[in-house]
């Protein structure tokens, strides 16, 4: 019998174990959707597709892109969750130093992912529109202040 000796293997995760014919192994692919581990940390819901093991990285270079589109000045690293591919904003310490881009504020600081400064003018008083001088009595192009 040629196939007394022979063993046959599955060769990886996405075949079946083999059958021998006249000393020969013969492997059937693992149905699609028969769970594995390609070995790739990254990647989650690891299936056979068409005897190849693959996985789903939902933390590609696209999905880190369009995050740090969206991230402000108090973002001080990124993360991704490789499970649901949402993005993770960690904030710089508290009181850091930021620009909030509003011209009438001074002091400008982060308070979690958040940039604001306090309003140039105090209460009472009205800021100039076209730079952080305040006035007691609003000129017509002034507004009051917070």
């Amino acid at each position: 019998d040629p196939c007394a000796s022979v063993s046959c293997v599955a060769p990886s995760q996405c075949h079946a174990a083999g059958t021998c014919v006249l000393g020969q192994c013969h492997h059937d692919l693992s149905p699609d959707g028969t769970g594995c581990n390609d070995g790739n940390f990254r990647t989650v819901e690891d299936a056979c597709r068409a005897g190849t093991c693959l996985g789903v990285d939902k933390c590609g270079p696209e999905v880190y892109a369009k995050c740090l589109a969206e991230a402000g000045p108090c973002m001080r690293w990124l993360t991704c969750d490789r499970y649901t591919g949402s993005c993770m904003q960690h904030p710089v310490p508290a009181g850091t130093g930021c620009d909030d881009e509003d011209p009438k504020t001074i002091s400008d600081v982060c308070q979690g992912l958040t940039c604001a400064g306090t309003e140039a003018c105090a209460s009472g008083l009205f800021c100039d529109a076209t730079s952080t001088t305040c006035e007691a009595s609003a000129p017509s192009d002034a507004r009051p202040a917070k």
